[in-house]
């Protein structure tokens, strides 16, 4: 069984308290020793604290667990304190530099706390709020138009190209991609019936339906398996292709007959490519034509050494040129306010 009696130590202290607060003294490599010997051993050890510096004339005031031989021991303890503070005092010319870098350390780390509240604020980088974002002006549809392979005909309200039969409302998101995307059909769906390509599945705000096996002739859609068409007029125009495909009736039998011998199909009394307005008598020579664009016939008008297929290519990349032009040059402009773009005088170096 130890005890302690000590004057360094807080009141009401825990053994893990007191072992915690004893490692951070100077002797702290000792009290380690100490308390793994007390937990190693299971030692029973007992803690006491008292004031420092008291005479037996304080003995009616100290608690009762404090003797005089506890008074006597504590002012032993200060005197043996004293002795091992004389012979193991630093030597002041080996201090006196410690104690100058120490404070040449502490004026460093103050004066650098002094600037750096004297700065000025970090400016925040300001994030857009995206929908404040102004967004770039699209084209106008009808800019498009001589740049597109379809034979574009629009009512104010719907595109539509009178050779594949797609269509899109002016305002669809994809009616402009679609515009400059190559026309599928060549004349191919005027002489026979011809399978229509699987993207080719939107007309108007409608879709058709995947399990359809599409087949074009004369401009009028169908299904070669269960021989559902599309209508030839109205708003109703997909009618049962937008459904999914089943098996055919009676009159899907006999559409599919008819359509195989060239013929209309009941209930139909003219081919859809007869029905479109055209006014200046081209549309059918149009059809029949390559599926170019006027620009991309001016191409091949202005190079006659290019085939289709490369004045097709040289056209796609010119129209490619043009239009990150069209974005680069609003974002310059938006950038340097006031900046004027030069014109280059002269002709291009080769």
């Amino acid at each position: 069984m130890l005890s302690l009696t000590t004057r360094a130590i807080p009141i009401n202290s825990t053994l893990d308290r007191v072992r915690l607060f004893s490692l951070l003294t100077n002797n702290g490599d000792l009290f380690k020793i100490i308390f793994d010997e007390i937990r190693v051993k299971e030692l029973i050890f007992t803690v006491r604290w008292m004031p420092s510096h008291l005479d037996e004339s304080d003995l009616h005031w100290l608690p009762p667990d404090i003797s005089a031989l506890d008074l006597k021991g504590n002012d032993w303890a200060d005197k043996q304190a004293d002795v091992a503070a004389t012979l193991h005092v630093i030597n002041l010319n080996a201090s006196s530099h410690i104690l100058w870098y120490t404070n040449q350390v502490s004026r460093i780390q103050k004066r650098l706390v002094c600037i750096m509240c004297s700065l000025d604020a970090r400016k925040k980088q300001t994030i857009e709020d995206p929908a404040k974002a102004i967004l770039p002006k699209l084209p106008a549809i009808e800019d498009l138009f001589p740049f597109s392979s379809h034979l574009v005909l629009h009512n104010g309200n719907a595109i539509m190209c009178a050779r594949c039969n797609c269509s899109y409302p002016r305002k669809h998101e994809y009616v402009r991609k679609w515009l400059i995307t190559a026309c599928p059909m060549l004349n191919s769906s005027i002489d026979r019936p011809r399978p229509m390509p699987q993207e080719i599945l939107h007309v108007g705000s409608k879709s058709i339906h995947v399990s359809h096996k599409l087949n074009i002739f004369r401009g009028l859609m169908y299904c070669r398996r269960c021989g559902c068409r599309a209508s030839t007029s109205g708003a109703n125009f997909i009618k049962k292709l937008a459904k999914s495909c089943q098996a055919p009736g009676t009159y899907g039998l006999d559409s599919l007959k008819r359509l195989q011998q060239g013929l209309l199909p009941r209930r139909v009394t003219q081919w859809p490519i007869d029905q479109i307005n055209d006014p200046d008598h081209d549309i059918a020579d149009r059809i029949a034509a390559a599926p170019l664009s006027d620009f991309e016939r001016q191409v091949v008008s202005d190079h006659p050494e290019l085939s289709v297929d490369e004045s097709r290519i040289v056209a796609n990349m010119l129209l490619r040129c043009a239009d990150y032009a069209t974005q680069v040059v609003p974002r310059f402009i938006a950038d340097n306010p006031g900046k004027v773009i030069k014109q280059v005088d002269g002709q291009p170096n080769p």
